[in-house]
């Protein structure tokens, strides 16, 4: 995928790189999601999976029905390369094992105080349905 190899590239600054890679990440997560849709399909259908149909066109016939779901390695491998590479600019994208107490209490903290707040008065119900939020982000003027 051109997008992935563009992370690696080292022309790019370097969080560009984490940019490409989240891009790439994302076309992998709307992709499996189609051949998933495809594979319940062939499930509900009772379709031969090992047979090339028209809406499994992508996948060579006789192929295994479940390759590609698995998420890509080269993309976990890319990933810990460039949390490296953050690292040694000074950014860090820590595990919450790397937190030490005082920074755990004080994100708690953070948290019912600054999140929580937002997120309480959300009441959903047929009177007050879920606000539409568009894929992708996209916000309308």
């Amino acid at each position: 995928m051109r997008v992935l190899e563009e992370a690696t590239n080292k022309r790019h600054p370097l969080l560009e790189r984490v940019r490409f890679l989240s891009i790439s990440a994302a076309f992998w997560t709307n992709s499996t999601w189609s051949r998933v849709a495809g594979l319940v399909d062939m499930l509900q259908t009772r379709v031969d999976p090992t047979e090339r149909r028209r809406h499994d066109a992508g996948r060579p016939a006789g192929g295994d029905p479940g390759a590609g779901l698995d998420p890509d390695g080269h993309q976990q491998e890319v990933w810990a390369n460039l949390q490296d590479e953050l690292r040694e600019a000074g950014v860090a994208v820590i595990e919450p094992g790397e937190l030490t107490e005082t920074e755990r209490s004080w994100l708690d903290q953070y948290f019912i105080d600054q999140v929580f707040p937002i997120l309480t008065p959300l009441a959903i119900d047929p009177a007050h349905p879920f606000p539409f939020i568009p894929n992708g982000g996209s916000r309308r003027s």
